[in-house]
């Protein structure tokens, strides 16, 4: 998907909100794996 079809079919809003949203999922995972007793 083209990000002119993704921009289509959501706003550019929502998309940054779901951007934040894996970059805050993904520091979480990278903080589990180099510490697993602090983990959520």
């Amino acid at each position: 998907m083209t990000r002119a079809e993704m921009l289509a079919r959501i706003s550019s809003a929502e998309l940054t909100e779901w951007m934040a949203l894996y970059r805050i999922e993904d520091e979480e995972r990278q903080a589990a794996e180099q510490d697993p007793a602090d983990a959520p």
